[in-house]
């Protein structure tokens, strides 16, 4: 049987489990954040990032849990838009929820007040960024180490994040891995990077979910393979060969699929499966960039990748891959700098015979890519909680760097606060709003020590803290989104769990 819940019974219980990821996740926020400690299969992890915290958190409550997932989403909708910002985010969609619930808004004018809030925001913080509107939030001049400072809040991590950004530029390829002398450092081998990563888990080899292999082959294809027989002529020539096999495709399932996870439980081959990143062209244009250091062919109907025998050029190879659930790297001690540097001078041709800026801009991600290497970030530390700690600060850092590229706003919550006097509407849900993003500096400050009556909006911990304009906007957006549907929410059904 179906239970129901209306009106503010309905909102008060996902308000729960809003409350609860709230709490655990204000502690985090700003310069003076702690840490959380979280018990994942019997061991303890301690962070302070704020997309672990919010999708760690959980309750036995059904109407709680309704919360809780809302509030994942904006976590999760910020990391995925920019890689940093999910604790600002998280906060303030707390913050506006519970404002919205303790004050009885009309949810109408309350909706419309966060409509005008963005559009007004948008403007601000984009018209200071090209320069035709004045405000004195955006940062004039700063340097990436402040930046990366305000993520790591460690000088030598952001001393280090700094040195990787101006050499990789935002499109950089960069991957980690844990140190064994204990010591962080950086290092760039020739090599690529695609954020797209394995089909299934089963095909990890290492701890955390990860595959790794040495001189691979690698099959290229560009339609869903999904007959066992299309892939047995490769698999043949690398189990021949005594070597790894990774297929890099648009797709893989039926029996090509579950054969081949058989047969690597069983140990008669050692494969993978990668899904390549894109659609249609971009898709084609991923396989031709990794292939222009790798080597290969896309194969691009099955008839082609049947017919494979050895001896001919059909597949790639580098020194090392390795893969994730999220990403995938190729490496090599030397590719071909000569083919390589031919390969992306047809590109920047591409570039400058194209009129679309849209086109431009993707020549230009494809040069970058290929251009910089891998950078590989080697995380030490003295235990596993602080390498885990100490590399999410890091990726923070880096993906905040990358974003101030294109402009920054003064920290530490002056932006927010700023904006809560500026862009939104003069009315009682635009008053509401307003008081809800003073919240975050305010939280900032208590993470820091200061009392009430120290906390404006100008007070000194704003020195050498820096956001980035579209983290700013990324972590607005997805707030706004969940406050708003929390607003509208008039009826909670649970549905009884069918056998």
């Amino acid at each position: 049987m179906s239970e129901i819940l209306t009106s503010n019974d309905a909102r008060e219980a996902i308000l729960k489990g809003i409350t609860k990821v709230l709490d655990a996740v204000i502690p985090t926020l700003g310069g003076g954040s702690k840490g959380v400690v979280i018990e994942q299969k019997g061991y303890p992890l301690i962070v302070n990032d704020g997309v672990t915290v919010v999708n760690a958190i959980d309750s036995d409550d059904r109407f709680e849990r309704m919360g809780i997932r809302l509030m994942q989403q904006v976590a999760n909708r910020t990391q995925s838009a920019s890689g940093d910002g999910t604790t600002t985010a998280t906060v303030l969609a707390g913050e506006l929820c519970r404002t919205f619930f303790e004050n009885d808004l009309n949810w109408v004018e309350w909706s419309l007040a966060l409509d005008h809030l963005l559009s007004k925001s948008e403007k601000i913080l984009e018209g200071g960024r090209d320069g035709t509107q004045k405000t004195n939030i955006i940062a004039e001049t700063f340097n990436l180490e402040d930046v990366a400072l305000t993520a790591t809040r460690d000088l030598d991590l952001a001393k280090m994040v700094s040195e990787i950004i101006e050499e990789t530029g935002k499109d950089g390829n960069i991957s980690f891995r844990p140190s064994l002398g204990g010591k962080t450092y950086w290092n760039t081998v020739d090599g690529f990077r695609m954020d797209s990563g394995l089909m299934n888990p089963l095909f990890a080899n290492k701890d955390g979910g990860k595959y790794e292999k040495t001189d691979p082959v690698i099959v290229f294809s560009s339609y869903t393979i999904q007959d066992f027989e299309d892939i047995t002529p490769a698999l043949e020539i690398a189990v021949g060969e005594n070597r790894p096999i990774l297929f890099l495709t648009a797709g893989m399932k039926g029996t090509a699929l579950s054969n081949l996870l058989v047969n690597k439980a069983a140990g008669v081959v050692d494969a993978c499966v990668v899904k390549c990143g894109g659609q249609g062209q971009d898709m084609l244009n991923w396989m031709a960039d990794i292939q222009a250091i790798t080597g290969g062919k896309t194969f691009t109907m099955p008839e082609e990748m049947r017919s494979i025998a050895k001896g001919q050029d059909h597949f790639g190879s580098c020194s090392k891959v390795e893969a994730t659930e999220d990403y995938v790297v190729f490496s090599g001690e030397q590719w071909n700098g000569m083919e390589i540097g031919e390969y992306i001078d047809t590109l920047r041709l591409g570039s400058m015979n194209t009129e679309s800026e849209w086109e431009k801009e993707k020549y230009n991600n494809r040069i970058s890519r290929l251009s910089n290497g891998v950078v590989t970030v080697f995380v030490g530390g003295h235990s596993d909680i602080e390498i885990t700690d100490k590399r999410e600060k890091i990726h923070d850092a880096i993906n905040a760097c990358g974003h101030a590229l294109d402009g920054c706003v003064i920290g530490g919550g002056i932006a927010l606060w700023s904006l809560s006097t500026s862009a939104t509407p003069h009315n009682q849900s635009g008053a509401k709003i307003a008081n809800a993003m003073q919240q975050i500096r305010k939280h900032i400050c208590y993470n820091m020590g200061y009392t009430e009556g120290q906390i404006t909006m100008n007070n000194p911990i704003h020195v050498r803290i820096y956001d980035p304009i579209q983290v700013v906007l990324n972590s607005l957006r997805s707030a706004v989104s969940i406050a708003q549907q929390f607003a509208r929410i008039e009826v909670a059904v649970l549905v009884e769990d069918s056998e």
